[in-house]
Order: structure tokens, then C-alpha cells, then sequence
């Protein structure tokens, strides 16, 4: 019997992550997701990538405002 996998992408921890190991390349997501998903006995079923937005108060400070605002312009593109 085959195994299935789903593989789940945190956004803006690989994000950061690869901003800081690798200089921010591009990733194609498909392949990425089956080299790390498939260990020889499962397939891959889905791939979930999931992008939070940093939580903005009702009274946000300028920081605060212009860290949403340049995170929802990334997470757009």
C-alpha cells in the first residue's frame, strides 16, 4: 500500500530562514515539497503554504504599521 504525504510550508519562518542561510533565491514550491515529502514509500497528496501577516494593534505605532505594510506587499507577489 502507498503512503501518502502532505507537506506543510510555514511562510514566514522559511522566509526568514532562507533570507538568512541562502540570500533569499527562489524556490519552486512543487519540487521543493516532493524532494522533502517523498522518502521512496509515500506521495505526495497537497502542499499547503501558509503566510501570516505580523499581528497589527488597534492603535498600531509607525514600527508596527510599516512592518504589516511591507509584509503584506511580500506576501502578494
Amino acid at each position: 500500500m502507498i503512503k501518502g504525504s502532505v507537506f506543510l510550508i510555514d511562510g514566514g519562518y522559511l522566509k526568514v530562514l532562507l533570507k538568512n542561510s541562502f540570500g533569499e533565491p527562489r524556490i519552486d514550491f512543487a519540487k521543493f515539497s516532493s524532494v522533502i515529502a517523498c522518502d521512496g514509500e509515500s506521495k505526495l497528496i497537497r502542499t499547503y503554504y501558509y503566510y501570516c501577516l505580523p499581528f497589527l494593534s488597534s492603535s498600531p505605532s509607525d514600527e508596527d504599521r510599516k512592518r504589516h505594510d511591507a509584509a503584506q506587499i511580500v506576501s502578494l507577489k
